[in-house]
């Protein structure tokens, strides 16, 4: 992991436990306040806080995720096929 996820994902990982996840609009105002400073000004940082936001929330894959877990977790679940939803 890098030094900024290493120091965001705690952050984000405290306000969704605190916050929950069945209100987005209070989630989404409680993460962008406990955003840090350096995060809001700086361009690579706030990439790793959205991206670890989209990750703790299980809209993205975890970090170091195997081919295996790629192919899983990308596959069509209606159809089964690897990316199905997108050639119909």
């Amino acid at each position: 992991m890098s030094a900024w996820r290493d120091m965001l994902a705690p952050i984000i990982a405290g306000v969704i436990q605190e916050v929950g996840t069945e209100d987005e609009k209070a989630l989404k105002k409680a993460l962008r306040e406990a955003r840090p400073f350096a995060v809001e000004r700086l361009s690579w940082p706030k990439k790793v806080w959205y991206d670890e936001i989209q990750r703790q929330l299980g809209k993205k894959l975890p970090v170091g995720a195997s081919p295996v877990q790629r192919k899983q977790f990308y596959r069509c679940e209606s159809t089964g096929d690897l990316f199905g939803a997108l050639t119909k």
